[in-house]
This record gives structure tokens, C-alpha cells and sequence, in this order.
């Protein structure tokens, strides 16, 4: 079971993995990846300043990083971080 996350750790999670924010002033950012890698789209969007996320966003978040070839143990390792 995936421990409780929310912004600021999936943040250093994304930034761990290559992600870089492209900040456009609101409530969500977008990440992008600096090689490139694309998943189901080519950035993974994330809702700013929550403390923690539901359970299903979680999930999610964790299904979105896999679409872009990490493994479950490499996010959740980058997660606790």
C-alpha cells in the first residue's frame, strides 16, 4: 500500500525522476519530462498545495509515472525522498 503523499513530495518525486514545471500561475502545474519520455500524454499535470492527495489521485499519479517506464519501486522509492 502507498504511503499518504501530497504536493510537496510528488513534487520531489517528479523533480527525482527528470520532470521539470512549467508554471503557468494557477491551481495545477504541468511537468514535462527532459528527455522527452511521453506516457498516455507528454506531461503529467498536478494540482498545487494540497497536503494530501485521495486515494484514487494517488493511484493515479503512480499509473500516469509508470505509462512513462518507471517502476512502481522506483516512484515509491523517489516518493519517500
Amino acid at each position: 500500500m502507498t504511503k499518504s503523499y501530497g504536493y510537496k513530495e510528488l513534487h520531489n518525486c517528479l523533480t527525482s525522476l527528470g520532470f521539470y514545471p512549467e508554471d503557468n500561475n494557477s491551481s495545477h502545474i504541468k511537468y514535462y519530462h527532459k528527455e522527452g519520455k511521453t506516457g498516455k500524454y507528454p506531461f503529467i499535470m498536478d494540482q498545487v498545495n494540497l497536503k494530501t492527495y485521495q486515494k484514487n489521485a494517488k493511484s493515479r499519479y503512480i499509473s500516469e509515472l509508470k505509462m512513462f517506464g518507471f517502476t512502481k519501486e522506483k516512484i515509491e522509492n523517489n516518493l519517500k525522498k
